[in-house]
């Protein structure tokens, strides 16, 4: 590689492309490398979702005990396969003693912060480039079949209020006046308007479009083995040969606590598990994005295309597709849903996701190696997020003033 390259960038997903988007917009040149597609990973099957309004942390009082139940229960919403991996284990115990009302007060201020800044990013990257993405700014409603739900998801209202977040109760005939596509068993449930969606494969794809135009290059499938410092700042050791650049950036998702310790660090992320299909859309579709809180399931509709998404495993990197999950997603919506389902042969994902202990992503420079940067961790928001962090890291690699505090996000606080 030429010396003239500034940033090589480990990972072509949504965090890695917009990293690369800052930084060639701030003048530097840039080579991305992937050891698969770009977008392949958690950035291709998840729902689409912009969710400025997701700020209470995975980590919610009284999950540990609901997933101690659910832990032989193929098709539960949280579950846990235990795993002989010190690794795992010891990820796992700082997850669970993080899940306390004190942890969600501390937390939500962080993610507050990334993912508004995120959402006005990307609407002015949308309008500033042209973007075909099926982008749309209707919101989202959490739906609720039981009072007991409605009542539990209100009791956080003053964590929404206090970052910044509009939350609008809706009653049962409110609900439904809304959005009609919903079956009269509902309860009630709460509309989140600030909330948008796109398409996450036509969003990878316009990333890549500017990205070409912008003249970074971005190449695949290439393994990274090693990187190490140099003279001139970091080489990389990869299945394409040496990768020389000033500086290096690990973005490559549920992949990075493996690629982390293979440079001597070790980053508190683990696989979660996730899965979708997707198809055409039903004739009775959703008029906004809904999130089927006491089924688990996320509801996307797009112009052309229809998602139904959620869950989460963790079983390692099983690359196994699990039926049963699947089914869920369907009964889920079915439970909600006048016409759960479109027409046509529906398509079934899974991916990793790449889960950090905290849910607060990883934006800061690595241990050990001086010119290595992370931007991983993303937990189930990386579409969400990836514009904030782009910016982000760029800002803090051109030594720009980060128009956010960059003190949470940092690897220190582990």
């Amino acid at each position: 590689m030429s010396e003239k390259t500034d940033v090589v960038i480990i990972g072509a997903g949504v965090a890695g492309l917009c990293t690369a988007y800052h930084l060639a917009k701030a003048g530097r040149s840039v080579r991305i490398v992937d050891q698969s597609t770009p977008g392949a990973g958690a950035s291709f099957g998840n729902c689409g979702m912009i969710s400025p309004s997701h700020v209470l942390p995975n980590t919610l009082p009284g999950l540990p005990w609901k997933a101690f139940k659910w832990m032989f229960q193929k098709t539960a919403p949280f579950r846990v396969v235990p795993q002989a991996n010190l690794q795992f284990l010891q990820w796992m115990y700082g997850f669970w003693r993080r899940c306390s009302h004190e942890q969600v007060r501390a937390v939500a201020p962080h993610l507050s912060a990334i993912l508004h800044s995120s959402a006005q990013l990307l609407a002015e990257m949308v309008e500033a480039e042209s973007m075909q993405v099926d982008y749309a700014k209707d919101g989202c409603i959490y739906v609720y079949g039981t009072e007991e739900g409605f009542a539990a998801e209100g009791a956080w209202n003053p964590i929404y209020q206090a970052c910044g977040v509009e939350q609008r109760p809706l009653d049962h005939n409110a609900l439904l006046a809304l959005e009609p596509a919903l079956k009269p068993n509902v309860y009630g449930g709460y509309h989140f308007p600030d909330d948008a969606s796109l398409r996450p494969d036509l969003y990878v794809a316009e990333l890549v479009r500017i990205l070409k135009k912008l003249g970074v290059a971005i190449d695949f499938p290439v393994r990274v083995d090693a990187v190490s410092e140099t003279k001139l700042g970091v080489q990389l050791q990869s299945s394409s040969g040496p990768i020389d650049a000033h500086t290096a950036v690990l973005a490559a998702g549920a992949w990075s606590p493996i690629i982390s310790k293979s440079l001597g660090f070790d980053l508190p992320i683990q696989p979660g598990k996730g899965y979708s299909i997707t198809m055409q859309r039903p004739q009775r579709c959703p008029k906004h994005c809904l999130v089927l809180k006491e089924k688990s399931v996320a509801v996307t509709p797009w112009s052309e295309g229809y998602r139904l998404g959620s869950t989460m495993e963790f079983v390692g990197y099983d690359q196994s597709l699990n039926p049963a999950r699947i089914q869920a997603l369907i009964d889920g919506a079915r439970a909600f849903l006048h016409t759960p389902i479109g027409a046509g042969e529906p398509k079934a994902w899974f991916g990793w996701r790449p889960m950090s202990v905290d849910t607060v992503p990883i934006i800061d420079r690595a241990p050990r190696i001086k010119n290595l940067w992370l931007a991983t961790g993303h937990s189930m928001l990386g579409v969400s997020m990836s514009t904030g962090t782009g910016r982000l890291l760029s800002e803090l690699i051109t030594g720009s003033t980060p128009h956010i505090d960059p003190r949470p996000y940092q690897y220190g606080r582990f």
